[in-house]
């Protein structure tokens, strides 16, 4: 008689547990529905470039895992054009140079310094740090068997200079660095165009040297590789010194040390320069949306890992490393 009152009492309570459960369940999928469906736009850049992979990447993986928000990739021009789109209200997060980001976060910068010349925006306090992604790669590249083997041999008279092209940020933050070293563009013998014709005026022998972004951490873009295996080439690597001056233009221009084998051509160790890249978004996004974007990004990496190896950069303890300025209180729960 008591063993039947102890397994009735028994299946009285799983029943009061099952039943609690199931509220409990049910509240947090009515919390979830009762969500207003929210579309955000991410500007990201051309397609193809790093920019857009990492974007559009991240873009899929929110909005997959997400059952109220929808981040929609935008083809843009690149970081000045999108920080412009989201001052303008126009986007809601934008892919960016750590080196944008880190401006407009430090209202100390002093005025005229090289580093208010390169990112011309003023400082910001409504800006926040979202997330990091993939830093990029600047570097010179030479000929196999060329005398060039210094960036001061760069400069010397004579040496055609592949440059990027007036208006990117590649080609601001290179101005600056130059000038850093005592040379103005006006003196140096330069050939502007976008990174693929610099790689067919290379190849043609118009040019001595290529200064541009050459790829990511993890591997060249695509016509950086295409070149390394059609022709013998180098990478100029940077001593300390001017691995400094460097870094004195901007902290987020951070020292990388290039492994033997990134590409072909790489038979020792580089020294180079990355730029960090990020996502920024505005205080006024509200915190809870932001903390729920990150949940639904940092609990699902293994889905973004399959979508480009670009992505293994991006892990739980990177997200926040190295911040350019103020992360979100949302992503900071998180």
């Amino acid at each position: 008689m008591k063993m039947g009152k102890t397994v009735y009492i028994i299946a009285i309570l799983c029943i009061l547990v099952f039943a609690s459960a199931s509220a409990c369940n049910a509240a947090n999928a009515s919390d979830s529905a009762n969500k207003a469906k929210k579309l955000i736009y991410v500007g990201s850049a051309s397609i193809g470039s790093a920019a857009y992979t990492s974007s559009s990447g991240i873009a899929t993986v929110i909005t997959n895992n997400s059952d109220y928000i929808s981040v929609n990739c935008q083809v843009t021009s690149g970081t000045n054009e999108n920080y412009s789109s989201m001052l303008a209200g126009d986007m809601d997060m934008v892919n960016s140079d750590a080196g944008l980001a880190y401006r407009v976060g430090h209202p100390e910068i002093p005025k005229g310094s090289p580093m208010e010349q390169i990112y011309t925006f003023e400082a910001n306090s409504d800006v926040r740090f979202f997330t990091n992604c993939e830093p990029t790669i600047t570097s010179y590249i030479v000929h196999a068997n060329s005398d060039i083997k210094t960036v001061q041999d760069i400069l010397k008279p004579g040496v055609r200079i592949g440059f990027p092209t007036p208006g990117s940020v590649s080609y601001s933050y290179n101005k600056a660095f130059f000038e850093v070293l005592g040379f103005k563009l006006d003196d140096l013998n330069l050939y502007y165009a976008e990174r693929g014709e610099l790689v067919d005026a290379f190849k043609d022998g118009n040019i001595d040297v290529i200064v541009s972004v050459i790829g990511n951490i993890s591997k060249p873009n695509s016509v950086i590789y295409e070149l390394s295996l059609s022709t013998d080439v180098r990478l100029i690597s940077l001593d300390e010194n001017t691995m400094s001056l460097y870094n004195s233009i901007c902290p987020a221009y951070l020292k990388h040390t290039m492994p033997v084998g990134w590409m072909r051509g790489v038979d020792t160790e580089v020294v180079c320069v990355v730029v960090g890249a990020n996502f920024i978004i505005t205080k006024d996004m509200p915190d809870d949306l932001v903390y729920d974007m990150c949940k639904a990004l940092f609990e699902n990496l293994d889905e973004l890992y399959q979508i480009s190896e670009s992505f293994n950069f991006i892990t739980k303890e990177t997200a926040a490393a190295d911040v350019p300025c103020p992360i979100h209180p949302g992503a900071l729960k998180y």
